[in-house]
């Protein structure tokens, strides 16, 4: 981390942020597992409905709008 310092690769701040990132003392591992989270449900969705509608043309409008409102509440979410 020194060499990273002394060249002003990164900061004090960023070193210390990946740290409480890696032993999970932030929210940004809540941010994390949350975006983890998101993208799981996205696949899912998309496994559904490409099972449910095989015959269909085109899913990525649904799965466009589904991952829109799962984005949409995490916003909610980060600003409460």
């Amino acid at each position: 981390f020194k060499c990273l310092l002394k060249n002003k690769s990164i900061s004090l701040e960023e070193i210390v942020g990946i740290e409480h990132l890696v032993l999970g003392k932030s929210k940004a591992k809540k941010l994390l597992t949350e975006r983890q989270d998101h993208s799981r449900e996205v696949l899912m969705e998309q496994r559904r409905q490409h099972n449910l509608e095989k015959l269909q043309h085109d899913h990525t409008e649904k799965l466009g709008e589904f991952s829109a409102s799962r984005s949409a509440k995490s916003v909610k979410r980060a600003r409460i």
